[in-house]
């Protein structure tokens, strides 16, 4: 293997992990977040739902 293949492996290598990092990170986000702001609005702020605003923005 030339240092040349050896190279390109390892960029292939690491754009998969960080891909595989921001997915994580996203799904994570996504999930808390679903979770939290509905509960919070509900137990705070019952009579006014505004928890898909942060959701969407």
């Amino acid at each position: 293997m030339s240092v040349k293949d050896y190279r390109e492996a390892r960029r292939v290598v690491e754009k998969r992990e960080a891909k595989k990092g921001f997915l994580c990170h996203l799904v994570i986000y996504l999930v808390f977040n679903a979770v939290i702001f509905p509960v919070y609005n509900l137990v705070v702020v019952p009579e006014k739902i505004w928890f898909h605003w942060p959701l969407i923005f």
